[in-house]
């Protein structure tokens, strides 16, 4: 489904259409992938739900998935209100950059949650979920520590390499959002990973205070910051 996002998206542009390109290409990816879920069986089933467990799972996610998208996506919003559209642009190829290195935990971490969800109902399973855990942040800080030196060393040619040299100033914010990135990562599995053992609540009453002191903080920030 994502790589055809990235085909569609060269192509429309490539054809003429510019910024609809990407637009078009980002409604169409998500048709292609709900296609591509979409079994009609379930429609078929006709089991009921006999308790309160899903919702007792659902909404909190739900409360997270807003809380995400604020710390997610917030920023841009800010900044394009407080400052330009060009500082926003700038930032946001150091931040799309910077964000690479957090695939490599969204892999494990992804790989972990259903293990990490069946061991959940077991008994006595605290030791094997404890060894698992801290077997992911290793290999995820082995991952992403060189990964990150190496893009703060070589932040020019990473720009380069993914933007155009009139977005070469995005350089200048890599040393903090590659930290960033890096702590950002290691929160999130720890938050899929409690929600993965049956405290939805938590991860929730987690995710609500990091956006409310996002929102709280970045604005004064924003405002001293980008010049």
């Amino acid at each position: 489904g994502f790589a055809s996002k990235l085909l569609i998206t060269i192509i429309l542009t490539t054809i003429g259409f510019r910024y609809l390109g990407a637009l078009i290409s980002f409604f169409l990816t998500y048709v292609i992938i709900s296609i591509m879920r979409l079994d009609l069986s379930y429609f078929n089933k006709k089991e009921s739900i006999k308790d309160g467990k899903l919702f007792s799972y659902a909404l909190p996610a739900f409360l997270t998935s807003i809380s995400s998208t604020i710390i997610g996506y917030g920023h841009y919003i800010i900044l394009s209100i407080l400052k330009n559209v060009s500082i926003t642009g700038i930032f946001a190829v150091s931040f799309t950059i910077s964000n690479i290195i957090t695939l490599f935990p969204a892999v494990l971490t992804s790989a972990l949650f259903p293990i990490m969800s069946s061991l959940s109902v077991r008994k006595n399973s605290e030791n094997s979920r404890g060894y698992l855990l801290a077997l992911v942040v290793r290999y995820s800080l082995l991952l992403i520590i060189p990964m990150s030196f190496l893009l703060i060393l070589f932040s020019k040619y990473a720009v380069l390499l993914f933007s155009r040299p009139d977005y070469i100033t995005a350089t200048a914010y890599f040393p903090l959002l590659i930290p960033g990135a890096v702590f950002f990562s290691l929160a999130n599995l720890f938050g899929l990973m409690i929600y993965a053992v049956g405290k939805p609540k938590i991860q929730r009453n987690i995710t609500i205070l990091a956006a409310l002191v996002f929102i709280s903080t970045s604005i004064d920030l924003f405002r001293g910051s980008f010049k």
